[in-house]
């Protein structure tokens, strides 16, 4: 037993999820099937106070457009239309600017209609189909990849990509490429097999000379949940750093990158099976699921369901997610690195703000820029603009209440997560009480004690 002739009660704290400010999300824009382009994807790319898109269908050969909104907010939804052939056609991975140009791929067109990567100078002029992909051979392979989707990387004057399709490895998985800015030294740099991943969609991550992404099928974990990789930009060292399973979520697909951790999403699996959001070093070890998104039997996801994007700012994550949010269109969260904080801070609306936001979330300065595929009055995608939130925590006290009987002490507490702790001296060091559950009882028969709750 524990003697007690005197005590004293420190105050717990515990942290409280997260309050934010009210958020406002302000339509940029929304796009209509009977004019310009339709139906936005991928991210979006700002330059010189313009925001550059890509939309999947509309323009004058229905095959997508370039759009931009200029700083005073003035949308042109088809300052070029994809034509199909070497015009490229469907467009479905963001932009990448850098000095007047733009660069990014085409899904399908090009000269075997399995997909390009074109540039085009930001006022819609010289349009160049830098690199078609091949056609399929016999074997119904394309042996540089085909169907690219993930976006680009730029780097000095190389492109770096990803094909969820073909290469001339055993399978068909996909490929990782790079070609030079002006269409030259075109380079196959990897051919998926399965165990190592397959259909690599994400977007990649350059850090100093490697590259990190992630597949959406294969990898050697039991069920082929997908997998995260790093190369370095000049095809060697690939690496399966980790294997996705049921449980730490399936189907990786965006990253965000601090130091040596990586923090990324799941599509799908976690413990409700509607997504995940976990951490892992790059050399693969302390991977941790931060956040599996919740779901009850009946399919609701107040949360959000199959979240799709992150971005990472100081230790905020900002993330869409393309379903679930209590209006069932998807959401927007944040969720902090170090207290692990999360909160849905705005749910889309589909004939208001729109809804199923798959894009990739561009952060400029303090403020967050994405697109939503469908909804709107017309149907068809909005570009949204919203102030990224700053997360406050509240700390309460979790009270430890004494009483007595007339021969014990009585300890209780209402926190399960609170485990009581005792020390002879109130500076002295506080040792767990094995057993210790509320309410804790002691006979008061000896010398003093002084008593805390701890977080477990």
């Amino acid at each position: 037993m524990v003697h007690l002739t005197a005590w004293l009660v420190p105050v717990a704290l515990a942290i409280q999820p997260a309050v934010t400010r009210a958020v406002t999300v302000t339509n940029l824009d929304t796009f209509s099937y009977s004019s310009g382009g339709a139906t936005p994807e991928g991210g979006l790319a700002l330059s010189g106070g313009v925001l550059y898109g890509v939309t999947l269908n509309g323009g004058s050969s229905s095959d997508g457009t370039l759009f931009k909104i200029l700083s005073n907010g003035t949308l042109d939804n088809d300052f070029f239309s994809f034509g199909g052939g070497i015009k490229g056609a469907n467009p479905v991975s963001g932009l990448v600017a850098s000095n007047g140009v733009l660069y990014g791929t085409t899904e399908y067109g090009g000269t075997n209609g399995t997909g390009m990567v074109f540039r085009i100078n930001t006022d819609g002029t010289d349009f160049t189909n830098l690199y078609s992909f091949t056609a399929e051979n016999g074997s119904g392979y394309n042996s540089d990849g085909a169907n690219p989707s993930g976006g680009l990387i730029l780097n000095g004057n190389m492109l770096y990509g990803t094909t969820p399709q073909g290469g001339d490895g055993v399978y068909p998985y996909g490929t990782i490429y790079r070609v030079n800015t002006d269409g030259s030294g075109f380079t196959n740099l990897y051919n998926f097999n399965g165990p190592d991943g397959e259909t690599p969609e994400g977007i990649m991550l350059l850090s100093s000379n490697t590259l990190y992404g992630t597949t959406a099928f294969g990898g050697t974990g039991s069920g082929g949940y997908g997998n995260l990789f790093k190369i370095n930009t000049d095809g060697s060292g690939f690496t399966n750093f980790y294997n996705m399973n049921s449980g730490s979520g399936d189907a990786p697909y965006s990253l965000a990158l601090s130091g040596n951790t990586l923090y990324g999403v799941c599509s799908v699996g976690g413990s409700d099976g509607v997504g995940t959001i976990f951490q892992v070093n790059t050399d693969g070890m302390d991977f941790t699921n931060l956040f599996n998104f919740p779901s009850d039997d009946s399919g609701n996801a107040p949360d959000g369901a199959e979240p799709w994007s992150i971005v990472l700012s100081g230790n905020t994550l900002y993330g869409t997610t393309s379903a679930g949010g209590t209006l069932y269109e998807g959401a927007l969260f944040a969720m902090t690195t170090d207290t692990m904080i999360f909160t849905n801070f705005f749910n889309f609306d589909y004939n208001v703000y729109g809804a199923v936001p798959k894009g990739q979330l561009l952060l400029s300065g303090t403020t967050l820029y994405g697109i939503t595929t469908e909804g709107s009055a017309s149907g068809a995608g909005t570009v949204f603009a919203v102030a990224a939130p700053v997360l406050e925590t509240q700390t309460i006290p979790i009270p430890l209440n004494i009483s007595f009987n007339g021969t014990a002490v009585i300890l209780s507490w209402t926190n399960p997560v609170f485990s009581l702790y005792a020390a002879p001296l109130a500076t002295g060091t506080y040792t767990n009480v094995p057993n210790a559950t509320s309410p804790y009882t002691n006979a008061i028969t000896g010398s003093q004690q002084f008593f805390e709750l701890l977080s477990n």
